[in-house]
């Protein structure tokens, strides 16, 4: 049985005797939430990008601040060129690339999140559920799914994981009216809070609506999970206005451009939204870019980052690109003489995800292995997105002849995403090579072994 299946019958297993969903208590809401996490990084294609991904995370991060939400808030970029984004348990929050792609500014981008990360600060799936509370066990864990499976995401396999009638799916998974102008309410107060424009939201919807109003199906999915009624939207339009504009309106819309440029240049996605590429900064970004794409860096692009970094440009996006294209510079090329410590880079941005892991992905190219563990042990312990870092640290580990450390670190790896069974086979390899000298990762390994034997053992009696 899938892991999310398990979770939500482990998490739901009084719902048949009482028939009554009260248990909704913190920990069902993390154990649901680590299950969908796990189901997203199984079943979607997850975008690794530690640029692409920090962006992203920074603008939920600065929303969220503003709601005084107790929930675990994680933010995922999946590539799907649809225009799309969806809410899971626990503040598990997914945005498609399309959407990205498709917005015109970071305003734009930060109403959908706003609205997203809404629906789970007016606990809009619990309330669901609880509406939902008459039906049996098996009944409830299939409309939980279909919920969590993507909203409205057919091409998920959901006809296959559920038996049900498939128009009672569908209007099962768009939000209903009620829970659309409370996340609408909410998300706004948000948006204003955080210092974006509070009329993005409703001004975004309706240019969707209206550039696919003739499409029926072929409407963004955005629009079919989340349906704009005239209502609604003048709702929406009455609240913004109460709350006025902000004087910092279109803010990171220079970091929304390159983000967009990632994507279309490393990820082959079109972005119709017309970038200004005018200026030193983004030629230069848009050279190396091509750099990466082309896997041979030209000295004039290292030599152009180093030169705006000298005159003090401190967007992230232009140091992190700048130690990727050390990272991949032909150690053999004798032509190059650094003008910068790359170190620089990480000092001015100690707790920035991409430059933490571009940063040490140098280092061990230097072959500065030590150095580069010690970094990614140190911002793994900092931060809830621990694969990537972990994965790194496992890779690193394995390169030094490490292999009951590499194997742990990829068990915690496993453990981030949710995958317990993963993380479960990774610590018994751990063990097995473990050396007579290794009685501090011993220690470690053993705890990690309790550990994940009570959760699995949980699963299974779910």
């Amino acid at each position: 049985m899938p892991m999310l299946l398990l979770a939500i019958f482990l998490c739901f297993s009084n719902v048949q005797a009482n028939n009554k969903i009260n248990n909704y208590t913190s920990d069902t809401q993390e154990a649901l939430g680590q299950a969908f996490i796990n189901h997203l990084h199984q079943r979607y294609d997850i975008i690794q990008d530690p640029e692409i991904n920090t962006y992203i995370r920074n603008i939920g991060n600065k929303i969220v601040q503003q709601t005084n939400s107790q929930k675990n808030f994680r933010f995922y970029v999946i590539n799907n060129p649809s225009i799309n984004a969806f809410a899971g348990p626990d503040g598990v929050i997914g945005i498609h690339t399309g959407l990205i792609t498709s917005v015109a500014n970071e305003d734009e981008l930060a109403s959908v999140i706003a609205h997203e990360i809404a629906h789970v600060t007016q606990e809009h799936l619990y309330r669901r559920m609880v509406m939902q509370s008459e039906s049996t066990l098996p009944q409830i864990a299939s409309m939980i799914a279909a919920i969590l499976i993507g909203m409205h995401d057919t091409n998920a396999g959901m006809a296959t994981l559920l038996s049900s009638n498939a128009y009672q799916i569908e209007q099962q998974l768009k939000y209903s009216r009620l829970h659309e102008y409370e996340a609408d309410f909410a998300g706004i107060n948000y948006l204003s809070l955080s210092g974006y424009d509070p009329h993005a939201m409703p001004d975004f919807f309706e240019k969707l609506a209206k550039s696919y109003q003739h499409q029926g199906m072929n409407a963004p999915e955005i629009l079919r999970t989340h349906p704009l009624t005239e209502n609604r939207l003048a709702k929406a339009q009455a609240r913004a206005a109460s709350l006025g504009n902000n004087n910092d309106i279109n803010q990171g819309n220079d970091t929304l451009t390159l983000i967009q440029m990632r994507l279309g240049k490393i990820y082959g996605l079109y972005t119709p939204t017309l970038i200004d590429n005018n200026s030193y900064e983004k030629k230069c970004y848009s050279a190396a870019l091509d750099d990466l794409n082309n896997k041979k860096v030209k000295i004039e692009n290292i030599t152009c980052l180093e030169n705006m970094m000298t005159n003090e440009v401190k967007n992230p996006l232009y140091h992190s690109i700048y130690l990727e294209l050390l990272t991949q510079l032909d150690p053999l090329n004798t032509d190059y003489k650094m003008k910068k410590d790359p170190l620089f880079s990480y000092e001015l941005f100690p707790t920035n995800e991409s430059i933490a892991i571009r940063y040490a992905e140098l280092l061990i190219k230097q072959k500065k292995r030590d150095q580069a563990v010690r970094l990614l042990e140190k911002f793994s312990d900092s931060t809830i997105y621990k694969s990537k870092a972990e994965s790194l640290i496992s890779k690193t580990y394995m390169e030094m002849d490490k292999t009951a450390y590499s194997y742990f670190h990829l068990a915690l790896a496993q453990l981030n995403t949710g995958d317990f069974r993963r993380a479960a086979i990774f610590t018994q390899k751990a063990k097995s090579a473990l050396t007579t000298e290794e009685n501090i990762l011993k220690g470690k390994v053993e705890k990690l072994e309790d550990e994940l034997d009570k959760t699995l053992k949980n699963l299974n009696d779910g």
